[in-house]
């Protein structure tokens, strides 16, 4: 994947929202990342969202710019916002969830940046149920 750009947040739900919009969210996410080939996961804990993302330049900006205007998440936490040449991290966009002992996980993401938030967003698949 050439000159494609990556991208790791963290959200969370604002009191203006509900656990019902991540089931609308995660819709339009899959939707969206078919469309335009992005790769990721996503993943929610039942108040925080982390999400990474690998795609097209354009795709991965456009994602970005509207989660940062949308009122249904609180503190959009960027991690990790760049280039790279690398091979994609995820072969398709997936949804997981932490597993009961993992919860606390999505907190301890937020405190990183750059490719140690990466490198630790990915050393959590083991503790997550993927769907």
């Amino acid at each position: 994947m050439s000159q494609a750009l990556r991208l790791l947040y963290t959200s969370r739900l604002s009191g203006r929202s509900s656990i019902p919009y991540v089931g609308e969210f995660v819709k339009k996410m899959r939707k969206y990342c078919k469309e335009h080939e992005l790769t990721g996961m996503l993943v929610f804990d039942g108040e925080s969202i982390a999400q990474y993302l690998e795609g097209n330049r354009a795709s991965v900006q456009r994602l970005m710019n509207h989660l940062q205007e949308d009122t249904r998440f609180d503190s959009v936490n960027t991690l990790m916002f760049g280039e790279t040449d690398a091979q994609p991290e995820f072969p398709t966009w997936s949804m997981a969830y932490p597993r009961d002992d993992a919860f606390d996980t999505l907190k301890a993401l937020s405190d990183r940046a750059g490719d140690d938030a990466v490198q630790y967003f990915k050393q959590l698949q083991p503790t997550l149920d993927v769907v």
